[in-house]
């Protein structure tokens, strides 16, 4: 089963290993239907448009109007969603074998070390964005530091 439509795309946007993804498949009125993903670092933009007419039906839009875009060009989500996930999982075999190849050259213990580092690092990096937006229970957020200090002041490290 796939993801929600919503979840599907943020990953995509925010994962793909390509700067432009183009896409071709027929709507449910078996109509050519061409779709370009743009990864630009400063405008993430999306252009779908009749491969029969491109001048006249090309769409240029963000990912907030594209449901309402695939619904206008008759483009069936779950045919997306899966154009998507496909774009995605062959990524992930590419990654899988890259990740492979590099541990033969370099040794698995190295590859994994790096791994674990990029991770913790990634954890910490999203924990310290956490803390610094300011959310509708800082309270509870405060309440939470108060208790962790208290923890920390409780534990003592025998050596």
């Amino acid at each position: 089963m796939l993801p929600e439509i919503n979840t599907i795309l943020e990953v995509f946007e925010r994962m793909s290993l390509d700067d432009k993804v183009y896409f071709s498949f027929p709507n449910e009125e078996d109509i050519q239907v061409c779709i370009l993903f743009n990864k630009k670092p400063d405008k993430r933009n999306w252009s779908l448009w009749f491969a029969m007419n491109e001048e006249a039906s090309k769409q240029t839009l963000s990912v907030l109007h594209l449901q309402q875009v695939l619904k206008a060009f008759k483009i069936n989500e779950k045919v997306f969603l899966k154009e998507i996930a496909d774009v995605l999982l062959l990524q992930a075999a590419y990654a899988d074998e890259f990740i492979r190849q590099i541990s033969e050259v370099l040794g698995k213990d190295a590859v994994q070390k790096s791994i674990l580092q990029t991770q913790n690092f990634m954890d910490e990096l999203a924990e310290k964005i956490r803390s610094l937006i300011p959310s509708d229970n800082e309270q509870s957020i405060e309440e939470k530091k108060q208790q962790k200090a208290k923890n920390k002041n409780k534990f003592k490290i025998v050596k």
